[in-house]
Parts: C-alpha cells; structure tokens; sequence
C-alpha cells in the first residue's frame, strides 16, 4: 500500500461545470501520529533499529514517492484534457 495519494478536487468535473484551472495536490495516504511532551509527530513509518531498516524504508518511501509523481501527473493531464475539450 503506498502512504501518499493524489487529491484531485475537480475529479468529478464535467462539461457544463465552472471552467477553474486543474490542479492537484499531494496527500498521505496513511500514516499515525505521536504527541510527546515535546510535541505532535505524524509517523510515516513503524520503529526502525537498524541502517537495514532505514535503507528499505527509505527505498520504499522513494518507490512510493516515484509511484505518486506518476499518479499526480496522469491525473492533472486528464483534467486537463477533459476541460480543454471541444
């Protein structure tokens, strides 16, 4: 499962609709949080012990982010060619 998706707040729009410019944005997709005496952190990954562990989470968080760059773009040129239709 990846932890970050696109928001595309226009995804349903439809010929008819107010024209706006397309635009998505970027959001996490999972994640859990921690408040400690110093503070709120939003965790995007469990407990890592070792240089391993870091290394693959931080592969998979590359991954993740690749996949997302993917997705983002695919959905700003749908929208953009949904509305620049004639």
């Amino acid at each position: 499962m990846h932890r970050f998706t696109v928001y595309s707040p226009l995804h349903a729009w439809k010929k008819g609709d107010i024209p706006l410019d397309p635009s998505v944005s970027l959001s996490l997709n999972t994640y859990s949080e921690e408040i400690t005496a110093t503070g709120k952190f939003i965790l995007i990954s469990h407990g890592l012990m070792s240089e391993e562990e870091i290394n693959k989470e931080i592969d998979k968080l590359k991954n993740d982010l690749d996949a997302l760059s993917k997705m983002a773009k695919h959905e700003l040129h749908r929208l953009k060619d949904k509305m620049h239709e004639k």
